[in-house]
């Protein structure tokens, strides 16, 4: 019965992250943040992968710059895969642990981060300006 509700619940999950994009969208009048500050990169261990701020919020927007992440990878179910322009890095499936990455952003655009073996649910996004 608890493996059917687990089941269950990353199926309701999937569904809503499906019908809302997947991932991070920026909202009209969100905070941009800057390279100082310092953000963490988490994937798993459940069927979640999220980018915040140390202070615990999620990053919409970001202003071009060079970043220190925190990759925290918590699970050899997922990776943690950052993509954006003239940038991409990733760990293997197989790791688990952390590692510090500076990540530059060099250009406007979006910034992508996922779970290449759950790319379809397991994915947010946050937006690159100048």
């Amino acid at each position: 019965m608890t493996r059917l509700l687990a089941f269950a619940t990353v199926l309701a999950a999937t569904a809503l992250l499906a019908a809302t994009g997947g991932g991070a969208v920026p909202a009209s009048g969100a905070q941009t943040i800057t390279a100082k500050t310092r953000l963490v990169l988490t994937t798993g261990p459940g069927f979640s992968i999220t980018l915040k701020t140390t202070a615990g919020k999620a990053v919409k927007s970001m202003k071009v710059g060079t970043y220190t992440v925190t990759v925290r990878d918590r699970s050899s179910m997922h990776n943690a895969h950052v993509v954006a322009p003239g940038y991409n890095r990733k760990t293997t499936v197989s790791f688990v642990g952390t590692q510090t990455w500076k990540v530059k952003l060099a250009q406007a655009g979006t910034l992508r981060f996922l779970c290449d073996p759950h790319a379809s649910f397991m994915k947010g996004s946050a937006k690159v300006v100048r």
